[in-house]
Parts: structure tokens; sequence; C-alpha cells
């Protein structure tokens, strides 16, 4: 409850009422609230994406509810450490009468920014992402020490990454 998480009793009429009412209460008041709409967590390379039909309920009883889809994926690029990529898609009040309407339009809007997610990976071209956490590039203490060792007796930058261009410290240039 600290953090603001709540569950969600799925498969029963009585949990879905008190998912409907307790999210709206915090829309009404003018919060804000992450959805996993999948009902689980689920890889962000799943194709089709499939939301809980509870989604469109409840973007049909917040009247002016904006959605905004987050695709979120966790890789292993350069570093020993993950990369965790986020990418927000723009706010919009999905349109149409029926929830399953609403549901697929969301579903389509999620699996847009899933896909650029994927793209840019592929491509290995992440410059339209911006760093906002930056930590140690290694796990190991004796690595970077090795690694700044060798620096000094070289007299050659060694990188920030590992990705970055490394050139060889045995060949003289």
């Amino acid at each position: 409850t600290r953090l603001g998480v709540y569950s969600v009793q799925r498969g029963s009429a009585a949990g879905a009422r008190e998912f409907l009412r307790y999210t709206r209460g915090l829309l009404d008041a003018g919060g804000s609230v992450w959805i996993t709409p999948q009902g689980e967590i689920a890889p962000h390379w799943r194709r089709p994406v499939r939301f809980q039909e509870g989604v469109g309920h409840l973007v049909q009883r917040v009247p002016g509810v904006q959605v905004v889809p987050v695709a979120v994926a966790y890789e292993f690029l350069d570093e020993p450490r993950p990369e965790v990529l986020v990418k927000l898609g723009p706010p919009r009040r999905p349109a149409g009468d029926s929830r399953a309407g609403i549901v697929r339009q969301l579903e389509a809007d999620l699996e847009r920014e899933l896909d650029a997610v994927r793209d840019a990976l592929g491509a290995r071209d992440l410059s339209r992402f911006a760093v906002l956490l930056d930590g140690a590039t290694s796990i190991s203490v004796v690595y970077d020490l090795v690694r700044r060792l060798r620096t000094w007796t070289t007299g050659r930058p060694d990188p920030a990454r590992h990705g970055d261009l490394v050139s060889d410290p045995l060949r003289s240039e």
C-alpha cells in the first residue's frame, strides 16, 4: 500500500467491481494509475498483445480519461547489467462505444510502442532514448581496477561502456 500497488481479484464479479470502484476513485480525484492490462507481467516481444476487458470498462466509466501506452523492455546489450528501455506513446482518449473496441485500440497502441522498442533494439539504435539513470558498467571491482590500470599504463582512454569502440591495447599507433 505504501507504493500504491493494489491487486485485482480476476475471475470474480466482486473483484471486477472493486477494481473499477477503487481505480475510478483514484482517477476522479485527479490521480493517475499504471495498469498491467494483460493481467500479468508479459514479455515485451509477445504478440499479439491481449488485454483484460476491465480496462475497457474503466475507460468507459471515467469521462475524459487519457490513456498512455508504456512499453518497457529489459535487455542485456553490451553490459553485464540490463538496460531498461521505456517508451511512452501519445496520450489519447480511445474512441467508440464498445468496450471490446476500446480494448482493441489500446492493444494496438501498446503493440505499436513495443514494436518501436523492438526495432530500435534490433538496429542497435538507442539514439532516441535518453539516459535517465546511469549505473556502473561492471559488476566486478577487480575488472574495473584492471581497466583503470590498462588506461594508466597505455595512456589510452578506456571506453566508458563495453559497447564503445575499443582499440587493441597491444597495437602501437
